[in-house]
Formats: structure tokens, sequence, C-alpha cells
């Protein structure tokens, strides 16, 4: 089957179109590459020209064992949960206690 001149010129404009979208389908991954390289970059100068609250600096205290102030907190708040877990474990068994009674004669 010989390709005709009629065929030809249908064909060569529809073959640049799909190379086209072929070379585009291939470049997007470093498209997409350069725009988060980009982002990054940005998000680095924003963060380097950002001028660090100080505040917090004076906030924080140290004690003499070298430990922070908000490291005991959490310490204690981590122990206030573990009481009342406790607690409402011994709660449950005191609670229970009594609330079946087996008779046998």
């Amino acid at each position: 089957m010989p390709i005709r001149p009629i065929d030809m010129q249908n064909m060569l404009p529809r073959a640049q179109q799909l190379s086209e979208m072929n070379q585009n389908r291939l470049n997007r991954s470093r498209n997409m590459l350069n725009l988060q390289v980009n982002e990054q970059n940005n998000q680095i100068e924003k963060t380097m020209n950002k001028v660090n609250n100080t505040e917090d600096a004076y906030k924080a205290s140290i004690n003499k064992d070298g430990s922070n102030k908000k490291n005991n907190q959490k310490d204690k708040e981590k122990a206030n949960k573990e009481k009342q877990t406790k607690d409402s474990e011994s709660s449950k068994l005191i609670n229970n206690i009594g609330n079946h009674i087996d008779i046998k004669i």
C-alpha cells in the first residue's frame, strides 16, 4: 500500500505535534525539579532574612542541674498523667469489688 501525497500532507503536521507532545512529556520532570529548587531557594532566602524572636531566650531558665524549666514541666505533666491512669485503674478495681456476690449453700 503506497503512501500518496494527500496522506503525507496529513501526516507531517501530525508528526510535528506528536514530537512536540513527547518532548513536553519528557521535559516535565526536569521542569518540576527546577520549580522545586527555586521554591527551596526562596524559602532559604526568607529564613535568612527573617529576624529571630529574642523573647524566647529570656523565658528559658536553666536549673543547677542543667535542665530547662520546660523539660521539668513536661516531666511533671507525664508524672501527673501516670498518676491519673493509676488512680483510674485503682478506682475501677474498687468500684468492681462487691458488685458481684456468689452465694453457695
